[in-house]
């Protein structure tokens, strides 16, 4: 029986549709140049622990790339091998292949890898990911165990909790309450994120939550942003579902925040450096002087919209100095300005959500620099005299230039001082 699967040809390795992209020119470059154009020299190479391992892994992680095409009695065993190479490389190639392909043998492979705390932490965290989807019984308990560990390292911990797949008959929403109390600040991040994108009811995590989202502002030491503004979409969710319990979204409508601090992805680029070991330094960090008024921001949403409902969330939270529930062109938006005093936070539907914010810019002086945020995005720019169309043109362009912002290094004109 041919390696290949019915439709493929074993000397077509490189006209492989997914090499069609431009994506994947240089892999192919690299291919042709070590003689690896057929979907036979591709797992013998895979195989040979003699091969040069950067060109030995090249080979591994193709595998995944082009799986369709090969008979999958032909790759596991080659892979296994390879993932017991002296190379990291090699090894983690191995993983990432081998948990795109369904056998209980690779499952059962990946779940005692996950728990070998002599491997390096690469691999391992290919591991846990390639198995975030998979519903063993087994792969559960032992990823769940991990994430408890205090004796392992944390970059595996936060990494299982990230990933991990609750089986449906197991309350998740406790183990995420328990996390957000946790010492590890990676932990109290995860389980926020966690909670965020709960289907469940999540009411019973909003004392936490709201603890968290008001004076957490700690960061992660492996990844993320401040930990308060990740607990913000959850604790929204809560609330947004309490005032609309029939109006199905998932979980919740979009959250937005209106800040004029470098928040989410746009703090990531700008102010943490990533190291090689998955840890980060972190850059001098801005001290934001802007502050606004409970009462005169009470006030305004008065004038605007007089039959707005100012601090009905029950119970109150502290994470608010103030919050309202307004009814805009015939929308729903609920927010709050948190307790810094110059976050705004705004729930609801994408065009109310432009409404609005659309009118904070007006009300705040225009030489205040203020951004835009959905949540975990990048800042788009509220300009003096922005418009609801205009916002939703400064979204469309943040996201078609979100790669360039990135390489370019971008310095948005923050008003701080820094510490």
């Amino acid at each position: 029986m041919t390696i290949t699967r019915k439709g493929y040809d074993d000397d077509a390795l490189l006209q492989h549709p997914v090499f069609q992209s431009s994506y994947f020119k240089t892999t192919v470059d690299k291919l042709a140049e070590a003689g690896i154009t057929s979907y036979s020299k591709l797992i013998e190479v895979v195989a040979d622990e003699t091969v040069d391992h950067d060109i030995r892994a090249m080979a591994t992680w193709t595998v995944s790339n082009v799986r369709q095409a090969i008979n999958k009695r032909y790759v596991v065993t080659p892979l296994l091998k390879a993932s017991h190479s002296f190379s990291e490389q090699v090894r983690s190639a191995a993983i990432h292949s081998l948990a795109m392909i369904d056998s209980a043998k690779v499952t059962s492979y990946l779940v005692d890898l996950t728990s070998d705390k002599h491997e390096a932490v690469s691999v391992r965290l290919l591991a846990i990911q390639g198995l975030s989807t998979n519903k063993n019984v087994d792969y559960f308990t032992r990823l769940r165990a991990i994430i408890f560990d205090e004796t392992d390292d944390i970059r595996i911990r936060a990494k299982s909790l990230e990933w991990l797949n609750y089986p449906a008959d197991f309350n998740s929403v406790r183990d995420f309450i328990d996390l957000l109390y946790d010492p590890v600040p990676d932990l109290r991040f995860w389980a926020a994120y966690r909670l965020s994108q709960e289907n469940e009811d999540i009411s019973q995590a909003l004392d936490v939550l709201d603890k968290v989202a008001a004076f957490d502002h700690n960061l992660p030491i492996t990844w993320g942003w401040h930990i308060d503004r990740e607990a913000l979409m959850a604790l929204e969710g809560i609330y947004w579902r309490n005032f609309f319990p029939r109006r199905h979204y998932w979980p919740h409508p979009p959250m937005y925040l209106v800040s004029p601090a470098p928040e989410y992805s746009t703090f990531e680029w700008r102010f943490l450096k990533y190291q090689e070991d998955g840890f980060f330094k972190k850059l001098p960090e801005p001290r934001i002087t802007f502050q606004v008024e409970a009462d005169w921001l009470a006030e305004k949403l008065r004038e605007e919209w007089p039959s707005v409902k100012l601090n009905i969330r029950d119970p109150r939270p502290q994470t608010y100095l103030l919050d309202w529930l307004v009814e805009i062109d015939g929308g729903s938006l609920i927010g709050g300005l948190h307790r810094d005093q110059y976050g705004v936070v705004i729930t609801g539907e994408e065009q109310t959500i432009r409404i609005f914010a659309a009118w904070y810019r007006s009300i705040i002086q225009p030489e205040q620099f203020l951004f835009l945020y959905d949540w975990a995005g990048l800042a788009v720019e509220l300009k003096s005299g922005m418009d609801p169309a205009s916002i939703m043109d400064a979204q469309v362009e943040r996201d078609k230039n979100a790669t360039a912002l990135n390489e370019q290094n971008i310095k948005f004109p923050w008003v701080i001082e820094t510490e």
